[in-house]
């Protein structure tokens, strides 16, 4: 959005000084809006943020009340609460009641109030305008109570400054707004209350020869008497009522007409576009279809928006469903909710009754971690099986569990502990009490500790499986939803303290009311302020915005809302002049239409229609572009076919029009033949199509540069084990430079996970590395160190609502560690997360005379009483694969151990696996692969006295030798040779050395695996009774 496009008369100043009250202020709709303009060397701000400014300046003794506090204050009145008679204020009745009312208030306030006094004058003696004073009563007195606790209503926020601008000379005022010059720009959506703050504002500026106005779009047309004016000039008319000064007009160009009975110009009927669609689907089919065509062409998708003029559920979610089909990220569509919301709530339900059957739904929620051994999944589902098989009659006493025959005495006094546990909720209390007893509720069931982290295993991997990406995705919901429910358990305590209401007693089922009325779905609102992604907003969020493609999303039927209001009908309202036909409503939506259509290159407007012969009920300005010929379209069940948009469609597509096959897809069916008949013989024959490639001289220079060929260009050892488990993927990952591809959606990946936790335990070892080299240690000194470096740390790179989530796991694998180096008395730490090969740390370790590697080492510890080194590698997941394969495929700690004898200069050198999982349980087998590792570099011929084991550190286990079996014959520095060298021959077929490693690779499409394939020749044993059929 250029600064043309507002055609703004002020041209900004580069160099303006901070406090120069000369400068204008634009009021714009969104902060994107005020980013824009702010990078064009404007001055900007949001209508909140300018209320918000100007309060806490001309009233800094009033807070803007929250939805709790309002809550808490109306209760107080329930005996005036009006339709509903005397409401008993400890009743659970009253929460729908007070929410009732206050939707009521506020559509009272901000359009039927102004209304009533313009056009009705002194009030009227009718049951009808009784209600309304009745309204209006409820009111006074809730304003009153608000303002006795020093707070004031947002929908009175306007109003409130109104009086206040009154008080303080005009030089105050201009000073708490910054500027003499106050505009809008791009906003329609005014209320009465807001237009009344402009004109007050207006007449104190003016007083310092300065200016408070109200910028209304409007369309260049010749003055004509005998006209009707169009829905902008009927804005303008009803703003002025409000004003003293009539509203300065932007002219924008009619992009989609005049909006009455004149059609655009004829060349922009050419970038218009009326798409009906019989059903949801398809008219989510017809936008992802448009929105797909414009990034084919070259939009960028940050310049392509969906205006929904109409917020529907079920069209909003079919839309969401067709975008991501066809991989386009979006924002402002709602997003699946999480279950553990409705779990909270049915907890809470349950306590009534909470026999043995709503024990067994604790026990087998994800959410809940209360016995002894909760990791044991079998164990829980079979104490809840019994508890869901006992009798009905049984009352839940200590008696009742024990006598369940299929239980163990320790766990049928864990069952009764639980029973006490959830029979200890108050029956009632004050507001501060419920609070504090939910929340000491679930954090004894473990709900807080584990919301958002149902099952830690999907964080365990370190490559994730797609089931494991669903699993985080959730766990981003339950972290969300968790957190919306802790800020309504504050925001009720706290509403309770601000009123001075802490000593009213509510019955337990007010309190949940309360608490549900507070914490909505944690599901995406409608925005427009994420970059890179479609904006899904309403019109009047786009306004003013450069698009190449604007999609208006169901323009059908009459644009104004129908009024409705609980406690005052719509008769009333209408009589108001609320939702009439040519009413500000109806005017506000089209202004907001025209707007955000205004410098669209391509305007698509879809109506949803029925299949029946109903005619269709579309926007009258909708109607008068189709009678100007505007380009039309009919999408329905066939449309998908018709315009197909994914691969799958496509085939279809194809398929049913019996259209033979380009000669390039039939020769790519050939090749993708060849490479899945590779997998189905167990021969796997070799050929160029699946990767036995003839190097020319150039392709060889590429590749042993790209494989650590040379000293300044080294290969990481990651990359080289990807190249010893599979060519195909160590080619593509380490050649090619291919990536698994980008998540959308707000879960790190297991990279990102790994560097957090890795990041982390450096910081901790780092802080506690004078601790750790003192004798005696003292282990509590160190955990206090560490830990508090690491909670710091993991408090400033805090960026998601998972954040809390992966801290928590984080802090835990820390203290592990801790504990574990404080226990080590043979062992210092030296070094974490120490480079060798890279622009800083150690240098380059030469594998043979044709390798140099680079990699990063976890840990470094050095030897107590001798020259000695030892690298430490943390594993997050399970050791014994990765033991069997030390000095094969996992290359990593030998060739670590060997960087860390060349820098070090010392003659003893050992690696070992530390496992963080085991290590965190307690486990005595959390070091792992000493003896294995020794072998690997035993065989290398040059790790020194790198075999002794024991020598300077622990003894290895006891299998672990015979587990590796062959794996260090030839050592780890034969292993990496091999594995580079068969590469830059062109050997890059898909052979894994286990089949296992396809299920997490993140290239396993492009090798074309079946999923069930023939294991290749040399796995198959058949034993001499075996080949018979």
């Amino acid at each position: 959005m250029s600064q043309l496009s507002f055609g703004f008369a002020e041209r900004p100043r580069a160099h303006a000084p901070p406090l120069d009250l000369g400068r204008p202020i634009f009021v714009v709709p969104t902060e994107r809006h005020v980013e824009r303009l702010t990078g064009a060397g404007y001055r900007a701000t949001t209508l909140p943020a300018l209320e918000e400014r100007l309060l806490g300046a001309l009233a800094p003794d009033l807070a803007v009340a929250t939805r709790a506090e309002e809550r808490a204050a109306i209760a107080a009145l329930a005996p005036r609460l009006p339709g509903r008679g005397r409401v008993d204020p400890t009743s659970a009745a009253l929460a729908a009641a007070c929410e009732s009312a206050l939707d009521d208030l506020a559509a009272f306030v901000e359009e039927v109030e102004p209304r009533r006094a313009a056009s009705l004058g002194a009030p009227q003696s009718g049951p009808r305008d009784a209600r309304v004073r009745l309204l209006a009563a409820l009111e006074t007195s809730l304003s009153a109570d608000l303002a006795r606790h020093g707070l004031v209503a947002r929908r009175h926020v306007a109003t409130r400054l109104v009086a206040q601008s009154a008080r303080v000379p005009p030089e105050v005022l201009a000073a708490a707004l910054g500027s003499h010059v106050l505009e809008t720009r791009l906003l329609v959506d005014l209320s009465p209350r807001r237009l009344l703050l402009f004109k007050a504002l207006d007449r104190e500026l003016g007083k310092l020869g300065g200016r408070a106005t109200v910028c209304l779009p409007s369309f260049e047309r010749p003055v004509d008497p005998s006209r009707q004016p169009d829905h902008l000039e009927a804005l303008v008319a009803w703003t002025a009522s409000w004003l003293d000064d009539a509203p300065r007009t932007d002219p924008i160009p009619p992009r989609l007409g005049t909006l009455d009975d004149a059609p655009p110009p004829e060349p922009a009927l050419e970038g218009l576009e009326v798409r009906f669609a019989v059903d949801a689907e398809s008219h989510a089919h017809a936008i992802a279809d448009a929105v797909v065509t414009a990034l084919d062409g070259g939009a960028c998708i940050d310049d392509i928006a969906v205006g929904v003029v109409r917020w529907s559920e079920p069209h909003l979610a079919a839309l969401a469903r067709a975008l991501a089909e066809v991989g386009v990220p979006s924002h402002g569509l709602p997003r699946p909710a999480s279950a553990l919301r409705t779990f909270v709530f049915d907890v809470l339900a349950s306590l009534d009754q909470p026999g043995p059957r709503t024990l067994a739904r604790l026990l087998t929620s994800p959410y809940v971690d209360v016995l002894s051994r909760p990791s044991e999944r079998a164990r829980r589902a079979r104490v809840a099986r019994a508890l869901h098989r006992a009798p009905r009659s049984a009352d839940g006493a200590h008696g009742a569990f024990g006598s369940l025959r299929s239980l163990s005495a320790e766990e049928s006094a864990e069952v009764g502990r639980l029973h006490e546990l959830v029979t200890s909720f108050p029956l009632g209390g004050t507001m501060g009490e419920l609070c504090a007893a939910t929340r000491a509720l679930f954090q004894a069931l473990g709900v807080e500790a584990l919301a958002g982290r149902a099952d830690l295993g999907a964080f365990s991997a370190d490559e994730a499986s797609p089931s494991a990406r669903l699993e985080r995705e959730a766990v981003a919901r339950d972290a969300r939803a968790w957190g919306e429910l802790s800020e309504a358990l504050d925001g009720l305590a706290a509403a309770s303290r601000r009123l001075q209401t802490e000593h009213v007693v509510l019955p337990r089922a007010r309190f949940v009311e309360e608490l549900a009325a507070l914490a909505p779905l944690a599901t995406s609102l409608p925005g427009a302020s994420r970059a890179f992604a479609l904006r899904v907003a309403t019109p009047s969020e786009l306004a003013g915005e450069e698009l190449s493609l604007l999609v208006l999303a169901d323009v059908s039927g009459r644009l104004a809302a129908e009024p409705r209001s609980p406690l005052v009908n719509g008769d009333i309202l209408r009589a108001l002049g609320a939702g009439a036909a040519g009413g500000p409503e109806e005017a506000k939506a089209v202004a907001g239409i025209a707007l955000a259509a205004s410098r669209a290159e391509r305007v698509v407007l879809t109506v949803a229609t029925a299949e029946s012969d109903a005619p269709v009920d579309v926007a009258p300005f909708v109607s008068r572009l189709l009678r100007a010929g505007v380009a039309r379209s009919t999408w329905g069940a066939g449309s998908r076919l018709d315009r197909a948009l994914s691969l799958g469609d496509h085939r279809v597509a194809s398929s049913l029009a019996g259209v033979p096959p380009d000669p390039a897809v039939a020769e790519r069916v050939d090749v993708e033949r060849a490479r899945e008949g590779f997998f189905l013989d167990e021969r796997r024959p070799l050929s160029p199509r699946v990767g036995a490639l003839t190097p020319t001289e150039a392709f060889a220079r590429a590749i042993a540069e790209e494989t650590g060929a040379e000293v300044g260009h080294p290969l990481a050892v990651t990359g080289l084990e990807r190249l010893a488990e599979c060519p195909f993927r160590g080619f593509a990952q380490v050649v090619l430079g291919a990536r698994d591809a980008p998540e959308d959606a707000e879960v790190p990946t297991p990279r990102e996970e790994g560097a957090a936790l890795h990041a982390a335990l450096a910081v901790a070892l780092t802080a506690a590395r004078a601790l750790l080299a003192a004798r005696p240690r003292v282990p509590t000194d160190i955990l206090a160190a560490g830990l508090g470096a690491a909670r710091a740390h993991l408090a400033r790179e805090a960026e998601s609502p998972l954040a809390g989530v992966l801290a928590l796991h984080v802090l835990h694998r820390v203290e592990a560690v801790l504990r574990e180096a404080a226990a080590d008395e043979v062992w210092d730490f030296d070094v974490a997360e120490q480079a060798f090969g890279e622009r800083v740390g150690w240098p380059g370790l030469s594998v043979g005379a044709d390798l140099v590697v680079r990699g990063r080492i976890d840990r470094v510890d050095v030897g107590r009483t001798q020259a000695a080194a030892r690298v430490i590698d943390y594993k997050r997941g399970r050791v014994e694969e990765t033991l069997r394969h030390v000095g094969t495929t996992a290359l990593q700690v030998p060739l670590y151990a060997l960087a860390a004898r060349q820098a070090k200069r010392v003659r003893v050198v050992k690696g070992i696996y530390l496992s963080l999982r085991e290590l965190e349980r307690g486990g005595a087998a959390a070091r792992r692969g000493e003896d294995v590792v020794a072998r690997a570099l035993a065989a290398t011929g040059e790790a020194g006295e790198a075999g002794e084991a024991g020598e300077a550190g622990e003894g290895g286990e006891g299998g672990e030798a015979g587990e590796a079996g062959e794996a260090g014959e030839g050592g780890a520095v034969a292993s990496a040779l091999a594995a580079v060298r068969r590469v830059r021959a062109g050997d890059v077929a898909p052979r894994p050395v286990l089949d296992t490693q396809c299920r997490t690779c993140p290239f396993a499409g492009g090798c074309r695996r079946p999923r069930f394939a023939m294991p290749p020749e040399e796995d198959l044993i058949v034993g001499p009774h075996e080949g018979g059929a």
